[in-house]
């Protein structure tokens, strides 16, 4: 074997262990959330916009996202993501208008794909839900006579929801620049409270809104 032929076939052996060597490091796939948990009334909507994925190998050309068993992802489901290069921005949506109350799981797998269109690593994504109803308010609707120049009595609105706790925010607000009417939050509760100013009210019938925003205990 004359110096030559040496030379070529430690070329070859380096050359394989370099290939070897550069298919086998996985991709280096990582997802800073692995689970993703929320809770949300019927026709409601969620997006977490708060996952990140990265890797650290060259031979990534591209994320594809897929299930675990290699599936379409559920109807009521929408993954998205931003960027072709690491880190990049995933997005999950969940969209609930046709599903039941109750309590939904699912995953998505998040693949790092080479040139070739082999899947070199993944990352599992757990999602877990539960669809609440609505609370229900009572009353709904309230109405008061009263004498001109006289002062209603102040008026209760409760909110509950199946022995679940309703919490209102303070965002709820009276539609339109009512003077003549204010509310409070007592827990559950709103108290509905008529100023000074209904006494100046004009014969005739006067009406407005109360919009009543909750939060969702989880």
């Amino acid at each position: 074997m004359n110096a030559l032929t040496v030379l070529r076939n430690l070329f070859a052996f380096i050359f394989i262990l370099l290939i070897t060597a550069c298919g086998g490091d996985g991709g280096g796939l990582k997802v800073n959330k692995n689970n993703v948990t929320d809770v949300f009334e019927l026709n409601g909507l969620r997006t977490d916009n708060g996952i990140t994925v990265s890797w650290t190998s060259l031979q990534v050309s591209k994320i594809a996202v897929t299930t675990p068993t290699g599936t379409a992802p559920p109807s009521w489901l929408n993954v998205s993501f931003t960027g072709n290069r690491t880190p990049i921005s995933l997005s999950i949506g969940i969209t609930n208008s046709n599903l039941a109350v109750g309590s939904y799981q699912t995953a998505v797998r998040v693949n790092a794909i080479n040139l070739l269109n082999e899947a070199m690593d993944f990352e599992d994504i757990n999602i877990n839900f539960e669809v609440k109803e609505r609370p229900s308010a009572s009353p709904q609707s309230i109405s008061i006579s009263m004498v001109e120049g006289t002062l209603p009595p102040s008026q209760t609105i409760t909110l509950s929801r199946n022995n679940d706790t309703v919490d209102i925010l303070p965002t709820s607000f009276i539609s339109g620049f009512t003077r003549w009417v204010n509310f409070s939050i007592n827990g559950q509760s709103v108290e509905l409270n008529f100023s000074s100013n209904t006494q100046a009210l004009a014969i005739g019938p006067h009406r407005t809104n109360l919009y009543i925003n909750s939060l969702l205990s989880r």
